[in-house]
């Protein structure tokens, strides 16, 4: 009898051991090192980082902070069905009109698209706010699909936005 248990304990961890497991890939971004990052007019500042030495921002001239972009066939077939942003926001005018985008898409199709509202960020004038959003992957899927992530500012006010982290799974 020990000798049974023993082989169903074994098979059953060998079992366990080959099943395709879903990781987590996480891209960071503090702004000081670009990779994968749009860098739409040049939205990179040098004034009052959360961490290093640079942020990106949205204000009267750039609706739109950095933007990141990446294939979105390359993250289906490496199994992952959701992605997590995570950003730190600084307003610096108060109660901005701004937004947390995740969106997947081709040229001028959007198969999804979340945006949080400045209004559910609880952002504070002149301190860091960490905020959080999700996004749910579409069965859709095209060649030349990108995800993006970033900040909208319809209004043009003033936010600056810093250690943006991604994460998929």
């Amino acid at each position: 009898m020990p000798k049974f248990t023993f082989t169903l304990l074994l098979s059953f961890l060998l079992l366990a051991g080959c099943q395709k497991k879903q990781s987590l890939k996480t891209v960071y971004q503090d702004f000081d090192e670009l990779k994968e990052w749009g860098m739409d007019d040049n939205a990179i500042t040098n004034k009052a980082a959360r961490s290093g030495k640079f942020a990106t921002y949205t204000d009267s001239n750039h609706e739109y902070s950095a933007t990141y972009r990446t294939d979105y066939t390359r993250l289906l077939l490496y199994g992952y069905t959701k992605v997590r942003v995570t950003s730190w926001i600084k307003a610096i005018t108060p109660d901005p009109d701004i937004r947390l985008v995740i969106s997947i898409e081709k040229d001028q199709q959007v198969f999804s698209y979340i945006s949080m509202e400045s209004n559910k960020m609880k952002l504070k004038t002149s301190e860091w706010t960490k905020v959080t959003s999700e996004l749910e992957f579409p069965l859709k899927n095209e060649p030349e699909t990108m995800l993006k992530a970033y900040i909208w500012s319809p209004q043009h006010h003033e936010v600056l936005v810093d250690d943006m982290e991604i994460e998929y799974y």
